[in-house]
């Protein structure tokens, strides 16, 4: 079963590789490999999860996930105990075209010790994900190795 699976990913990192040099010439492709490396979860290869507070990087991420996976997209939002959800929320659905409830909570950590903070990310941080091993693949090493040598 092992073997079976690691010639499944093989095959996805080849197909990173030939497709490479098309998509490549999509406008923010590179950027959405680039966020990846500098945003991306990294210790799951069975997943792709890039989060970020900038609604700029989060539609660029919103926009590849989407044309690259067939797969089922979940959002969470990472927030503060003193941000308004219901607006968090909204802002957030408006911008990645889901319903409010579509987007799962988190609190953060240090949430109530904070009070004080002058908030650089006023609408929280979003999590994009999904749950699909050949996509994470075809990304690495696949289209981060041929960006690397490119």
């Amino acid at each position: 079963m092992q073997a079976k699976y690691r010639r499944r990913r093989q095959a996805a990192y080849r197909e990173g590789a030939d497709n490479f040099d098309e998509l490549i010439t999509q406008e923010g492709f590179v950027e959405f490999v680039t966020l990846f490396i500098a945003e991306g979860y990294k210790r799951n290869r069975n997943l792709v999860s890039i989060s970020n507070s900038d609604p700029a990087v989060i539609a660029i991420v919103n926009r590849w996930m989407r044309d690259l996976t067939s797969r089922k997209i979940a959002y969470s939002l990472q927030y503060h105990a003193d941000q308004d959800l219901r607006a968090t929320r909204e802002f957030w659905a408006q911008r990645v075209g889901v319903e409010p409830n579509d987007i799962r909570l988190q609190r953060k950590s240090n949430s109530n010790q904070l009070k004080a903070r002058t908030w650089r990310s006023k609408h929280g941080v979003l999590a994009v994900t999904t749950n699909d091993t050949y996509f994470r693949a075809r990304l690495r090493p696949g289209w981060i190795v041929c960006e690397s040598a490119g």
